[in-house]
């Protein structure tokens, strides 16, 4: 990919990984702040493997977690 792409990519996939943690933190109750301001610093930085690392790290959370009961505010 080029620079050009790779940014486009890491802006649509730092957008929707705010989404999920909206999500998780609405429905599920875990803090999402602190996330965000990391994966907004991995996207200043172009760092694209931290932020392949964190959507992995997502993943495998929802996987563990998609069966539990969640919280109706």
């Amino acid at each position: 990919m080029n620079k050009v792409q790779m940014s486009d990519a890491l802006r649509t996939i730092v957008k929707c990984l705010n989404i999920f943690l909206d999500y998780r933190e609405k429905y599920y109750g875990v803090s999402a702040k602190d996330e965000k301001i990391g994966i907004l610093g991995y996207l200043d930085k172009g760092d694209g493997t931290a932020t392949k690392n964190k959507l992995t790290e997502y993943k495998n959370w929802w996987n563990a977690n998609k069966t539990r009961s969640i919280n109706l505010p």
